[in-house]
């Protein structure tokens, strides 16, 4: 999926908690009680 969103210039949102995924994304948004705390360029 992610090599598809790259090809047509979108973007994929994914939701998780699972910290193994953290490698195949671009950029990680960091959410605490609904609030958006924290942005990393992976």
């Amino acid at each position: 999926m992610a090599a598809i969103a790259h090809e047509q210039g979108r973007g994929v949102v994914m939701i998780t908690h699972d910290t193994r995924l953290l490698d195949k994304v671009d950029r990680i948004y960091v959410m605490n009680d609904g609030h958006l705390v924290e942005e990393t360029h992976a």
